[in-house]
């Protein structure tokens, strides 16, 4: 339509007092649309008004858009107006084909991250200040991407881009695989500050600090040069923590530590430790900080002790032999269930100390030594069993008012649950067990409130419960553990037999239940798990009184040990194997206080008069290693 036309339209008039009026707004997908068309006209290189020159090839884009989705190219076209002007940007020192990538990504194409691709495309968005992808890709390191031969070159990355989250992330799976890491090229090529940071850690999963040692060693020797550095690099060894043993002929006859011209000082603590625990029997949480990893990850939560419903939560550390507390739960609670995701523990229901029945549930985290409440289920359960099985939280039967058969399904991410398929047969005080992707639901009082020796397992695959075959007895209360792709179930009640101490096996090949060596002791509402190369049975009732002992079943010799003592008898506590745990911090005094300590109990003039003799006679005593 050209002027002629507009001009020969003919003029309209409307009433007077007429106001109507409408607002149109731009269509939902409009914003999309424009988005398409500008990135035709990025592929056909049309009304392009500016060049990016990498590594001497050309990206063509339209300044507006840069500007508009990239804060780099904002502050480049908009605060130098010479700059703005130039049609070419010289851009040095990232890849072309991630900066093309990112370049149509600002013009609403996709952007698909891989293992090849995605440190150029983080580096390269870090550097044009889109730290919302170059989060996404830090996060996608840390979660997915992190082994023990490149957790250390990968933390050091994150960390010099400045991507914190994702560096502690690392962090924390560098101090649990501390040593097989240590046996990795890349902690030999470490600088001094960052192996003296990773030996100082508090939270290095270690058996004894004999590995931490000999980590420092292996670096030591690993260059010349670093024999300089052995006082300060053994300053991060807790020395006073070895084996006397130990201590004497691998640090003390050691050839690099006996030369370094500060030797007296590097052993002189570690030496008077010994000496004065030995003969003062002086405690040693006074004068050592042990590493706060235990080796013996297993918690301990909840349950009954005399008619007490509990709140309690406790670990136990296999190093010094006894329980430590850590965060309680928010309510007291038994008869629950619990499952585990990772560094997440689960308890879903249960029975609080007024014998209320709950829909509550907790969730403890571990490395925050933390529980919050999320989402309650829609029904409440008492003696329900629950299990994870693919990132989801199932809780199964039940008691409320009736045995229930209903299950219900949580999603983490979303805080939210929904109704699972029902169970074939209602059950409260069953025992679960997940194996080859599927939950198996054992025993039980079913709705005639008698026990049950019936089977089933769920399979998400077929969307469906499926009847297994029933074990050789009927079991309230019992508890069950995998183990060698093996489902034991021990103990628990039956009408015929009362308490029960014996033990049966599921073999999930042939289908078929067998007996194996029954517990020295009658257990029902014990917790039940596998660790390592052993199932426990915590705590639990025996008929007369609450269970404080531990048993361990060895499936390789069939028999059973005693093990540890709890902290005090206890029935219907739950019980988690966790992958790490971090206790909260006891006060440790200060190493003024702890010399202050020291010198009252022993006497200053005494402690150096005994520390020469016994520098003098082993230095006579003990030849020189051959390690260099």
């Amino acid at each position: 339509m050209d002027a002629a036309v507009v001009n020969a339209l003919p003029e309209l008039e409307f009433a007077q007092g007429t106001d109507h009026s409408f607002e149109i707004r731009s269509e939902e997908n409009h914003s999309s649309q424009v988005l398409a068309s500008l990135r035709q006209q990025l592929v056909g290189r049309q009304f392009c008004d500016v060049d990016l020159l990498v590594d001497d090839r050309k990206i063509s884009a339209h300044k507006v858009v840069l500007a508009a989705c990239c804060p780099y190219f904002k502050d480049l076209l908009t605060g130098d107006e010479t700059k703005a002007k130039h049609n070419q940007i010289v851009i040095t020192g990232l890849d072309h084909i991630s900066l093309e990538k990112l370049v149509f990504y600002m013009y609403g194409q996709s952007l698909t991250i891989s293992v090849r691709n995605v440190k150029p495309i983080m580096v390269t968005a870090h550097f044009l200040q889109l730290h919302k992808i170059a989060e996404i890709c830090a996060t996608f390191v840390s979660g997915h991407l992190v082994d023990q031969a490149n957790a250390l070159a990968v933390r050091r990355f994150l960390f010099t881009l400045g991507y914190r989250s994702a560096a502690t992330k690392v962090e924390r799976f560098i101090e649990k695989h501390f040593v097989p890491i240590t046996q990795t090229e890349g902690f030999l090529e470490l600088s001094f500050e960052e192996v003296s940071e990773l030996l100082s850690k508090d939270w290095l999963h270690v058996e004894s600090e004999e590995q931490v040692f000999n980590a420092a060693m292996r670096w030591i020797e690993h260059s010349a040069e670093r024999s300089d550095m052995v006082d300060r690099i053994l300053s991060c060894v807790r020395l006073h923590l070895l084996d006397k043993s130990f201590f004497m002929s691998e640090v003390f006859r050691n050839r690099i530590i006996r030369n370094h011209r500060n030797f007296c000082n590097v052993v002189e603590k570690a030496l008077e430790h010994h000496l004065i625990s030995a003969r003062l029997s002086v405690s040693r949480s006074a004068l050592s900080k042990p590493r706060c990893s235990p080796y013996f990850p297993i918690l301990v939560i909840g349950g009954y002790r005399e008619e007490i419903c509990l709140s309690d939560v406790e670990n136990y550390d296999s190093r010094f032999e006894q329980w430590k507390r850590v965060q309680s739960l928010r309510d007291p609670r038994s008869y629950f269930g619990i499952a585990v995701d990772g560094e997440m523990v689960y308890v879903a229901g249960g029975r609080d100390d007024c014998y209320n029945f709950l829909n509550s549930v907790e969730c403890y985290d571990v490395t925050r030594n933390e529980w919050t409440e999320v989402a309650r289920m829609r029904e409440k359960r008492f003696a329900p069993v629950a299990a994870f099985l693919k990132k989801k939280l199932y809780v199964c039967g039940g008691f409320y008012d009736r045995p229930l058969k209903t299950v219900e399904v949580y999603d983490p991410k979303m805080d939210s649950w929904e109704d699972g398929i029902p169970m074939t047969v209602a059950r409260r005080g069953a025992c679960v067990a997940v194996l080859n992707g599927y939950i198996y639901v054992m025993g039980g009082s079913d709705g005639s409130s008698r026990p049950t020796s019936s089977v089933e397992r769920f399979s998400p695959k077929k969307g469906r419960w499926e009847t297994m075959p029933p074990m050789s007895k009927s079991r309230f209360g019992a508890g069950a553990a995998v183990m060698n792709g093996m489902i034991y179930v021990c103990g628990g009640f039956n009408s015929e037999e009362c308490y029960l101490r014996d033990v049966e096996r599921f073999n999930p090949e042939t289908m078929e239940w067998s007996s194996v060596a029954a517990m020295p002791a009658k257990r029902e509402t014990a917790a039940v798990l596998s660790f390592e190369n052993s199932i426990y049975v915590i705590g639990g009732f025996d008929g007369s009184d609450r269970c404080g002992h531990i048993l361990m079943f060895n499936p390789e010799t069939n028999s059973w040990n005693l093990g540890a003592t709890l902290s005090y008898p206890r029935s219907c506590p739950g019980a988690a194997v966790i992958s790490s745990i971090r206790p909260r911090r006891k006060i440790i005094p200060s190493p003024r206080k702890r010399k202050m300590e020291t010198e009252e109990r022993v006497g200053t003039g005494n402690k150096g008069a005994i520390m020469a003799l016994v520098l003098h006679h082993e230095a006579r005593k003990i030849p020189c290693s051959d390690s260099e």
